[in-house]
């Protein structure tokens, strides 16, 4: 079952599956129009331990396998609680954006990413949350978070043409 709400204010998404584990998504976009930051916040119970989601979140160097629109993904320094990751993502088919992401872990609850890349983002931040669900340890809650705010006006339109398409691939797989 799958419903769908556009207001004049955020995207908002709510997905629910019926299968043996439920899963909620609410997920908001929203652009800022006068500041030109782009804010992307997802709150999400998975069928996965808090240990085994850090894992995949934690392995930069995968990201070009699995998460939209990143082309290349490698890890240039790794420390046991921090990593540098050079980082392509690719808009069809004009615009590849390039940038190092600076992530510091707290195993098994954190992993946060920050551009230090000042020639293309005034700011881009990335959060992830991961909180034990204590009634079934097989499952925990995902709270995501990014803010953007590029340096081009250019890069912000197109960020917010492509931001709608983002969102429908990354749950396409869930609609079936």
């Amino acid at each position: 079952m799958t419903g769908m709400v556009r207001t004049r204010g955020p995207l908002r998404l709510l997905v629910t599956m019926n299968r043996p584990l439920s899963v909620s998504i609410q997920q908001q976009t929203r652009n800022i129009s006068r500041s030109r930051t782009q804010v992307w916040c997802e709150k999400k119970t998975v069928g996965y331990s808090c240990d085994q989601l850090f894992r995949v979140v934690s392995e930069v160097e995968h990201y070009h396998k699995f998460i939209p629109y990143c082309k290349k993904s490698v890890v240039t320094i790794r420390q046991p609680d921090s990593l540098s990751a050079n980082l392509v993502i690719g808009f069809r088919p004009f615009l590849n954006l390039s940038y190092t992401s600076h992530v510091t872990m707290i195993r098994p609850h954190l992993v946060t990413a920050v551009c230090k890349d000042m020639s293309l983002f005034q700011h881009l931040h990335t959060v992830w949350k991961l909180n034990p669900i204590q009634s079934r340890p097989d499952c925990c809650e995902v709270d995501f978070a990014v803010s953007f705010k590029f340096l081009s006006a250019g890069h912000s339109y197109v960020a917010r043409l492509v931001l709608d398409e983002v969102v429908k691939k990354k749950h396409g797989g869930i609609h079936q």
